[in-house]
């Protein structure tokens, strides 16, 4: 830990001096495009967040090490030489084994190993104390500024969450970006991550993975395109990634002045390179509009949000001058800073190599005990695992430095194997969180392996838990779960062509739908779908069938900018009708992205898609309300009377007969928007059959993974769907939370049991499987007693 606070207070020293640098070039360089400048900030961010200089021959800086001085630097040099010497192949491959392990984990007994790294360790923790001090008070400053970014980010997710769709807004804006020329707006009338927000001051972008845009109440009609082509703007430039990135970096090196007046710079910069983009093709009455956008959503209290990326951040004014006054900067002046940036990124990235300092006995270049990266590696005779902590995870590579696949959640790795065979296979994330890459293991990886996370963590599922699907056409599989839906399904890439053939198919979609997903990533979604079998490309767009509040086949039109797009939301028993019908009918033509087309089938599969004649209906008149109150009105003069019809009858399958909204799996009764906890946090009666299904069900993954939670692996959601289809609807909210009372009283049974008999038992340790057996349902719940607020046990 000393040795990455010592190394990041380098990175900061060096940081310090190109953020004065980048200063000095933002005087004298004011005609310089802000896209520019925020490239710089950038790069600046990286050197910051960099615990290491690339080496070069020839460097401006010494090696890193000169930061290490005294006995640091040579405890730290003695400490990896340690390293080297004990994790080679001998130490992973050839351990001996320890007799009877389970009974020695079952009984708390481990063995401590003395390396020549404990033996020093005393008069290494003597020689640094002011060292220690310094870096207590630095994790405990980076926490407190992590602990705010998490605060704020918690806080905006609770806020968000009564945000309202803003349905139809897209092709208000589309029809206005036609109108008035504002290209940037074209194509983008399909976008669905756009909502209203009561109590808050300027709009803004949210979202990491998948970005939404947020917009005031009261934002004036005519600002909306300006303000939505300054959003979309942020997204496509990333500034929603760099912006908490950049936050990182600055509570990485929150003692630092330099870093502070670097973050707020570069949030000046990126508002003005949106800007810049945005009125890059308008005329001076545009550039007004758009002056006046900023000013009618100047947020009165000024404050500064971390977060997210609000279209007004200060100071307000400096832009609204700027758009007034706007010209293209000369190519010159952006070449000859390009040159002197380039020059500093050379400087600043790179240090004296460092051929010195050697430890005994060094091993050659494959067995080196980093691979770049800085971090240590349990080394054997085949591979090499590198712990990645920026990643949360281990990089598996071959003995001459190829990774061969990145495993992210460590903790608890994919591991698959066949039980006929016996083969086992690792898998690992793909860039996205559809796809993995897929890794023979053999003896040697999985040894290493538990050599790196303990044996308990190396958790082995069993084929016949999953299902693998071939796609013809791709000659991609996709794995799923044995009874889950297609869609929590993942793409299986096993080799280099698997890889390259899913990252075509995701760029097609990139590319040529690029107005539609706003990113080239986005493609890896709808690739992943198109393998499933649930997306049909089309010269003129896709169709595709995804999952929702209920489900939903829609047509994403590409040619005419989403005026002939559609949707139809779909009850769960409709979507199951249509998914099998599709498996059948693999072969859609070009006719089938018309709406027309589809009323035949659907009428064949009982679908509905009109209204019925029945207006006055709970259901109805509930879903009316609640499309009146996001549209204002309800039909909108926007919609035409088939496109109104189809929203209503899309909200209405929302609902159920009583005019209660619905769940995600079609149960109502679990909306507790609006109700006071003390209203539904009430102990109700729960039926025998689901308190012994719950008992069951916890009881069986307790004893399969020895206490730990995988999350999964567990069938506890499902028993709680069983039992709120079963119940009646005014009860679901508190049999719910009494069923979880249940459930947490099972787990803390089964745990005190175990520790009973193994006072040193930790959640994983391997215990009898029979150790259970004399505990019943029934046993457990006579010694329960209720409050009418929560369960607890008597003893």
């Amino acid at each position: 830990m000393e040795k990455v606070f010592l190394s990041c207070f380098a990175a900061g020293l060096k940081g310090s001096l190109l953020i004065i640098a980048a200063i000095i070039l933002r005087i004298c360089f004011r005609q310089v495009p802000a896209s520019c400048r925020r490239l710089l900030w950038l790069v600046i961010m990286f050197r910051l967040l960099m615990p290491f200089s690339i080496p070069a021959a020839y460097a401006l800086f010494p090696p890193d090490d000169v930061f290490f001085s005294g006995d640091i630097r040579t405890g730290l040099t003695n400490r990896t030489a340690d390293v080297a010497v004990t994790s080679g192949a001998s130490e992973i491959i050839d351990a001996p084994k320890q007799p009877d392990i389970a009974q020695d984990e079952i009984n708390g007994i481990k063995e401590e190993v003395h390396t020549p790294e404990t033996a020093q360790a005393p008069e290494i923790k003597e020689n640094r104390s002011p060292q220690h001090l310094g870096m207590i008070i630095w994790i405990s400053g980076t926490l407190g500024m992590l602990f705010f970014l998490l605060a704020n980010a918690a806080r905006l997710q609770s806020r968000i969450r009564f945000a309202i769709p803003a349905h139809g807004l897209s092709d208000e804006m589309a029809d206005m970006a036609f109108s008035t020329g504002k290209h940037h707006l074209q194509g983008l009338s399909v976008i669905k991550g756009i909502y209203y927000l009561d109590d808050i001051a300027s709009p803004f972008v949210l979202g990491i993975v998948r970005p939404c845009i947020y917009f005031p109440f009261d934002i004036q009609r005519e600002s909306i395109p300006h303000v939505l082509g300054h959003e979309i703007t942020h997204i496509r430039c990333m500034d929603h990634i760099w912006k908490p990135l950049f936050f990182l970096a600055l509570s990485l090196h929150w003692y630092n002045p330099f870093v502070w007046i670097a973050f707020l710079l570069f949030i000046r910069d990126i508002e003005e390179a949106c800007d810049d983009r945005v009125i890059a093709g308008y005329d001076s009455a545009a550039r007004k509009d758009y002056a006046e956008a900023l000013m009618s959503v100047v947020n009165p209290k000024g404050n500064l949000q971390v977060f997210p990326v609000a279209f007004m951040e200060p100071p307000i004014r400096a832009r609204v001058r700027h758009v007034l006054s706007y010209k293209a900067p000369g190519k010159g002046i952006r070449i000859l800073f390009g040159i002197i940036c380039a020059a500093l990124i050379l400087c600043f990235m790179t240090a004296g190599k460092n051929d010195d300092v050697k430890a005994p006995g060094d091993a050659p270049a494959a067995l080196e005990d980093t691979v770049g990266t800085g971090y240590p590696l349990m080394i054997s005779e085949h591979y090499k695992l590198c712990s990645d902590d920026e990643d949360m995870g281990y990089v598996v590579y071959d003995r001459v430095g190829r990774a061969l696949t990145g495993l992210n959640y460590y903790n608890d790795p994919l591991v698959i194997a066949d039980e006929l065979t016996g083969e086992k296979w690792l898998y690992s994330w793909y860039k996205d969180f559809n796809a993995y890459q897929v890794m023979a293991v053999d003896d040697e990886l999985e040894k290493a392996f538990i050599q790196v996370i303990g044996e308990k963590l190396w958790y082995i599922r069993s084929s016949s838990d999953y299902e693998t699907v071939k796609d013809e056409a791709s000659g991609l599989s996709y794995m799923v779960k044995t009874g889950h839906p297609i869609e929590e399904g993942h793409v299986l890439l096993h080799d280099e062509k698997e890889r390259k053939i899913y990252d075509d198919l995701a760029a097609l979609y990139g590319k040529q739908y690029i107005d539609l997903l706003l990113a080239m990533d986005a493609g890896y979604v709808y690739a992943d779908l198109e393998i499933k079998g649930l997306c049909f490309r089309f010269p003129g767009g896709f169709l595709s069938l995804q999952s929702g509040a209920t489900g939903s086949i829609q047509y994403i039109d590409h040619e005419e900018a989403g005026r002939r797009a559609w949707s139809l939301w779909l009850t769960q028993e409709e979507n199951n009708r249509l998914r099998a019908w599709i498996r059948n009918h693999p072969d859609l033509t070009e006719e089938m992205t018309r709406f027309e087309s589809w009323e035949k089938i659907f009428d064949e599969l009982n679908i509905q898609y009109r209204l019925g004649d029945d207006r006055e209906t709970p259901r109805l008149q509930a879903a009316k309300a609640d499309l009146e109150q996001i549209w204002g009105e309800f039909p909108p003069k926007e919609l035409n009377e088939e496109a109104a019809e189809r929203e209503l009858l899309n909200h209405t399958k929302m609902f159920d007969e009583d005019g209660d909204s619905i769940n995600v799996y079609g149960i109502a009764g679990m909306d507790a928007t609006g109700k006071d906890i003390s209203e539904w946090h009430i102990i109700v009666d729960i039926p025998e059959e689901y308190r012994q299904l719950m008992f069951d069900t916890k009881k069986e993954e307790f004893l399969r993974n020895y206490g730990m939670s995988r999350g999964d692996d567990t069938k506890r959601s499902e028993v709680f769907r069983e039992y709120q289809k079963a119940a009646p609807k005014q009860d679901r909210l508190s049999g719910t939370w009494t069923l979880g009372q249940y459930e947490r009283i099972y787990d803390q049974v089964f745990i005190d049991t175990v520790l009973k008999a193994y006072p040193e038992w930790e959640s994983g340790d391997i215990f009898p499987e029979d150790i259970l057996d004399d505990l019943t349902r029934a046993g457990i719940d006579a010694g329960i007693r209720s409050d009418g607020v929560n369960l607890s046990l008597m003893y």
